[in-house]
């Protein structure tokens, strides 16, 4: 397990939350400045799960755009889970695999948002 604080909160010990090590990536490379996504095509959508949850990064089919905005389908979910994002949220899928896990060292790594 991993174990993370958002980095606009301050948290004590009790309340920081423990992660799945499959489920920590590398931080990609930043979007190109031209980047628009295109219908039917896989992004990674950034979106805060919970209220109480940092944001994270979840991919998602982009079904349709209109204007600034776009309608996704996050990815392993029902119909139930459309969305409707700002493109400024939305950036290229990384298809990045998950990070190896350390043999017996203590990683610290920053959230970006």
């Amino acid at each position: 397990l991993f174990r993370f604080q958002a980095l606009d909160t301050q948290l004590d010990d009790s309340q920081l939350e423990w992660v799945p090590w499959d489920l920590i990536r590398d931080q990609p490379p930043p979007a190109p400045a031209d980047f628009r996504p295109k219908e039917r095509g896989v992004v990674e959508v950034r979106v805060q799960a919970q209220p109480d949850e940092p944001h994270s990064w979840w991919q998602a089919r982009v079904m349709m755009i209109k204007g600034d905005f776009c309608k996704v389908r996050y990815l392993g979910w029902d119909q139930g889970s459309d969305d409707v994002v700002d493109l400024a949220d939305v950036r290229p899928s990384t298809g990045m695999p998950p990070r190896d896990r350390p043999m017996c060292a203590k990683h610290e790594y920053g959230l970006v948002g």
